[in-house]
């Protein structure tokens, strides 16, 4: 969309413990709720076309879990971290825009979540889940 940032988003296709899986990394334009909701879509489109039973994409979608977008993307996907805030990292992080999403009806099991919140590195926390795929 005119006046918005253009996206991209990074795709790894790895084998996990005999587990074939895509993982997807992407930045959501700040900018424009119009451009985020068209970004997440062709997300979508995307992860639909890759091959792997196991999906998870992850990165900055620079909505709040209240936003629209976020409860359409949920009716699809899970979020595997808490709905902690994730944003500023300085201590004060008053707002969660930071998602580790795969499929609903995936069977990951969350065995950990934790948070790195340290402005110096980065303006988000860093967010590290630790999963089992079954």
């Amino acid at each position: 969309l005119s006046g918005s940032e253009p996206r991209q988003i990074t795709l790894a296709h790895m084998t996990i413990a005999g587990h074939p899986v895509c993982f997807a990394s992407t930045h959501l334009c700040h900018m424009s709720k119009e451009n985020r909701k068209a970004q997440m879509k062709e997300i979508r489109k995307i992860m639909q076309r890759q091959k792997e039973k196991v999906k998870v994409v992850c990165g900055d979608l620079n909505s709040d879990p209240s936003e629209e977008l976020i409860n359409t993307t949920m009716k699809n996907w899970r979020d595997l971290l808490p709905q902690d805030n994730t944003f500023p990292s300085n201590g004060n992080a008053y707002a969660k825009y930071d998602y580790i999403l795969t499929k609903k009806k995936s069977d990951i099991e969350v065995v950990n979540a934790f948070y790195i919140c340290e402005e110096r590195i980065t303006d988000h926390c860093i967010c590290v889940v630790d999963v089992v795929i079954p």
